[in-house]
């Protein structure tokens, strides 16, 4: 490997987060959040830190002699050795620092996409018609640098629920069994047995707009509510803002349109600050419970590897991924139904192996536009295959209304559990308010449920 300077490259801090890994197996987590096997200059660190990734997923131990002998399997050309290896064990700093030499890392690497952008760039301004324009979208690519990188991922819940106001009102009723997370909805429950499972990986799927990332958002937050759960929502779609106005409308009952437009009145403003603690995540109290928000994660790898942390120190039990479709999934399969199946495969096993729940939301296919009856079916999933056969349930929505708006099921909602392995299969009625983006358990007069000055976890 390669020990001369440049200030594009950094292959004394690539040899550092190798040498720090094999110390202390478990410091790769930490590198992961940060970086990825790209962002490495030296090709033959690229193809290390790489194998050690995959050996690290399939809880293998990383030593000179496995390493060296796996990453030779994988990249026969490179004739890397078990003394080149222990060679970076030996000059290796601290494992507590390898978060300051992957920082070191991402910085070489955005300088020579830099480099490379200004390149290109210089060479489409000379062959513009409009040169404005090529720099006004060059300056908007190099923003964009290493937007994916982890540390912008798990963001600073507290001071965004300060500054935001994104909380949620704590409600009290009930306890439910430690390995249960209660939806919040009682008739859902009641189907469910208490809830969802840890350790079990669950699908919800529906068309576009009846309301799965506002089910999901309200899930989690019941689950820091009400269970002091912790829980971590990848939302690849929508902005970690979005999402947290959706909460704060979930739980003030607020309509979603005032959150985000800022226009409250005096009561409304009350009403957040009397609920301002509670989603807070506290670093020094786990115990406590709240959510954690990224809108940055696309790819599987990392997902997994902030999971883990999430997991290990903020005692994350209940992570939403929207939407599965969306996520970016490395490695060689013929079909993207193989890349799902893959995918969903590593989350039901994450799932069970760190005692949690992992919801992932997918679409349906436009097929059930097509047809007379709406309400969706397993066959209904995208990739369906390899997604029904991994997830232990598999979650529908359906409004009437939203087909026709003169319904006589106007503003209900039906939630129906497709697939159960050893559990019911069934339907409830819910009601969705789409003011405030939630979801109530019907009463015997639903239309009047608005006048209910209490809501507790089972409205």
């Amino acid at each position: 490997m390669e020990d001369k300077k440049d200030y594009f490259k950094d292959y004394d801090s690539e040899k550092a987060i190798i040498g720090c890994i094999l110390l202390n197996n478990e410091v790769i987590e930490n590198a992961l959040e940060i970086i990825s096997s790209k962002d490495f200059s030296d090709k033959k660190c690229q193809r290390i830190f790489s194998t050690m990734h995959d050996m690290y997923e399939n809880n293998e131990p990383l030593e000179p002699l496995s390493v060296s002998k796996r990453t030779n399997d994988n990249y026969p050309d490179d004739n890397i050795t078990e003394s080149e290896i222990e060679e970076l064990a030996n000059n290796a700093p601290a494992p507590s620092s390898i978060e300051f030499y992957a920082q070191r890392v991402v910085k070489a690497f955005s300088r020579r996409e830099a480099k490379r952008l200004l390149t290109v760039a210089m060479k489409e301004i000379n062959d513009a018609d409009d040169p404005m324009s090529k720099i006004s979208e060059l300056v908007s690519r190099m923003e964009n640098i290493r937007s994916d990188s982890m540390d912008q991922t798990v963001f600073d819940h507290h001071n965004l629920f300060l500054e935001r106001m994104k909380v949620l009102e704590k409600k009290s009723e009930g306890e439910v069994p430690s390995n249960v997370i209660s939806t919040g909805l009682r008739d859902l429950d009641d189907l469910l047995t208490g809830g969802v499972r840890l350790q079990h990986f669950d699908v919800l799927a529906a068309r576009p707009a009846m309301g799965k990332t506002s089910l999901a958002v309200q899930w989690a937050a019941n689950c820091a509510i009400q269970q002091n759960m912790s829980s971590l929502i990848f939302s690849i779609e929508m902005s970690k803002e979005e999402i947290m106005d959706k909460m704060i409308s979930n739980a003030s009952k607020i309509a979603y349109k005032k959150i985000s437009s800022g226009d409250l009145q005096t009561e409304d403003w009350e009403k957040l600050f009397s609920l301002s603690s509670s989603l807070l995540i506290d670093p020094n109290k786990p115990e406590k419970g709240g959510v954690f928000v990224d809108d940055v994660t696309k790819d599987l790898n990392r997902m997994v590897a902030i999971i883990r942390r999430c997991v290990r120190k903020y005692n994350v039990k209940f992570v939403v991924i929207d939407y599965l479709q969306l996520i970016s999934i490395a490695g060689k399969f013929g079909t993207r139904d193989e890349q799902l199946g893959h995918a969903v495969n590593l989350l039901a096993y994450t799932a069970k192996t760190l005692n949690i729940n992992i919801l992932a939301l997918s679409q349906l296919n436009r097929g059930v536009e097509h047809r007379e009856s709406k309400r969706p079916s397993l066959s209904d999933l995208r990739e369906s295959g390899n997604i029904e056969q991994a997830a232990w349930r598999v979650f529908s929505i359906y409004r009437d209304d939203y087909y026709d708006y003169n319904s006589p099921e106007k503003g209900i909602a039906e939630i129906s559990v497709l697939k159960g392995k050893i559990s019911n299969t069934g339907k409830v009625k819910v009601f969705f308010d789409n003011e405030c983006t939630r979801f109530f358990s019907l009463t015997n007069n639903y239309t009047n449920f608005r006048s209910k000055e209490t809501d507790g976890p089972h409205a």
